[in-house]
C-alpha cells in the first residue's frame, strides 16, 4: 500500500525574506512498485505554491519559462523536448505546485502513452509536495485523485479523508470524493458528500448523473 504520510515527521519549513525555503524538499517515500523515491532537489526555490501571492516575482521566473500553455496541456515541452522536463523543474522549484502536479499526473496516465514514463513518477512528487507543505488541503486531493485514477482506490480515500480534516468546506473536495465512494459503491456515503458539493453549487453533474443511475439520486 503506498503511504500517504499520516504519522510522518513532518519538516519544519523556516522561510527567508525572499520567501525561499531554508530547508530543502527531498523526495520521501516509495512508488506504486515498491522502489524508493528518490530526485534532484532541484536548483531553485523550494517555495511554497499556498505562498505565491506573497511570491509573484519567483512564480513569474518559473511559469514563464518552465510552465507554458503547451507544457500544461501536455502538447510539447517548452526548454526541452517532453513536458516531463519543465514540469519537473515547475515542481523542484514549486513543491505544491497545484496545476503543475495536475498535469503530472495526466502525462502518467495518458492512455496508449508512448512516452517513456517519468523518470519520477507522479506519486513520488505529490509524496514530495505533501511533506514539503502538509498543510495543503488542494495537493492532497490532487494526490487522491490521482490514486484513484490509479486504482489505488483504499490509499485515495485515506487522502480525501486526510484533505477534508485540513478543508471541510471545499466542495470540490466533497465531489471528488463522492465519484470514489460510488465507484467503490458506498452509495450512501457518496450522497451525503454529493449533497454538500451541491449545496455548494458545484458546476458539474456527472456525480449526480452517476448516483441517479445507481438509484442514489434525488
Amino acid at each position: 500500500m503506498i503511504p500517504v504520510l499520516s504519522g510522518v515527521l513532518l519538516a519544519l519549513l523556516v522561510v527567508s525574506p525572499s520567501g525561499q525555503s531554508q530547508s530543502r524538499a527531498p523526495f520521501i517515500g516509495e512508488d506504486f512498485l515498491g522502489r524508493e523515491c528518490a530526485g534532484s532537489p532541484g536548483s531553485y526555490g523550494p517555495f511554497d505554491y499556498t505562498m505565491r501571492a506573497r511570491l509573484a516575482r519567483e512564480l513569474r521566473t518559473v511559469e514563464n519559462y518552465h510552465f507554458t500553455a503547451d507544457v500544461e496541456s501536455l502538447k510539447r515541452g517548452n526548454t526541452t523536448m517532453s513536458p516531463y522536463g519543465d514540469l519537473a523543474y515547475t515542481l523542484g522549484a514549486w513543491p505544491n505546485h497545484h496545476r503543475a502536479l495536475n498535469a503530472l499526473s495526466r502525462f502518467q496516465l495518458q492512455p496508449n502513452r508512448k512516452r517513456k514514463a517519468p523518470r519520477i513518477p507522479a506519486e513520488c512528487w505529490f509524496q514530495r509536495a505533501i511533506h514539503f507543505s502538509p498543510g495543503d488541503p488542494t495537493t492532497r486531493m490532487l494526490y487522491a485523485m490521482h490514486l484513484h485514477n490509479s486504482d489505488k482506490l483504499d490509499d485515495a480515500r485515506q487522502t480525501y479523508e486526510q484533505a477534508l480534516e485540513l478543508n471541510s468546506g471545499d466542495i470540490s473536495l466533497h465531489y471528488n470524493f463522492a465519484l470514489l465512494l460510488v465507484d467503490m459503491k458506498e452509495y450512501n456515503n457518496a450522497k451525503h458528500h454529493a449533497k454538500i458539493a451541491y449545496t455548494g453549487d458545484f458546476p458539474l453533474q456527472g456525480l449526480k448523473n452517476r448516483l441517479a443511475d445507481a438509484g442514489y439520486w434525488p
